[in-house]
């Protein structure tokens, strides 16, 4: 099952960096407010 999960995740990471998405734009703008689902440090 991880696998499968770290597949999907990679394979959407290729389809959207493709796409030019998020721009640099966008992740620098969000960046404060991005969290871990798993981590709260």
């Amino acid at each position: 099952k991880i696998y499968q999960y770290n597949y999907e995740a990679t394979k959407q990471s290729i389809e959207r960096a493709m796409a030019g998405q998020p721009s640099a734009d966008d992740m620098l703008g969000q960046r404060d407010t991005a969290a871990h689902p798993f981590y709260k440090g």
